[in-house]
């Protein structure tokens, strides 16, 4: 059983939507077999949420900045 901490950093670790929706998936797949409390659902749940905020962020910016290299390129 994961902690609160390590379920933290298991979240902080995806790199991409696709690694997220693994995760979320052995998440669903654990809380089906055992018997959580309502606030650790509650804790992966809200860690989801920040994890895919945070990536639609960055893949944000990383857009921003392909789109300057590319203009850069064409000049």
């Amino acid at each position: 059983m994961y902690s609160i901490n390590e379920t933290r950093l298991i979240f902080a670790r995806c790199k991409d939507y696709i690694e997220l929706e693994k995760i979320c998936d052995a998440f669903l797949l654990i809380i089906y077999d055992n018997n959580f409390s309502q606030k650790k659902l509650d804790y992966i749940k809200l860690q989801a949420k920040i994890r895919f905020r945070q990536l639609k962020a960055l893949n944000f910016i990383l857009g921003k900045s392909m789109q300057r290299f590319k203009e850069l390129e064409n000049l």
